[in-house]
């Protein structure tokens, strides 16, 4: 086998003269790729990453839409809570 990257993701090489690409996990690329390309196929996240980066990012929406309804009460609180305190002062 040829060179490994510094992550050891992926090994670059020939075997009885034929040109291998080997990725992490297996999976085999039918052309021949640069490095370059190959370590960016490499820092990609796996698939539980990417489904959890994708579903903060749907949910960020609806938690602040509900932070905000939630603040309503609570300025209304506070506003009546300050009258309260000016009458009795």
């Amino acid at each position: 086998m040829g060179p490994t990257s510094k992550s050891g993701k992926h090994r670059l090489g020939r075997a009885g003269g034929a040109q291998i690409n080997e990725l992490a996990g297996g999976a085999q690329i039918s052309e021949l790729a640069g490095g370059a390309q190959i370590d960016k196929l490499a820092s990609l996240p796996t698939r539980d990453q990417a489904i959890s980066l994708l579903m903060a990012v749907m949910k960020a929406p609806t938690e602040k839409f509900v932070r905000t309804l939630n603040e309503v009460p609570g300025k209304l609180t506070r506003t009546v809570a300050a009258i309260r305190d000016q009458k009795a002062a």
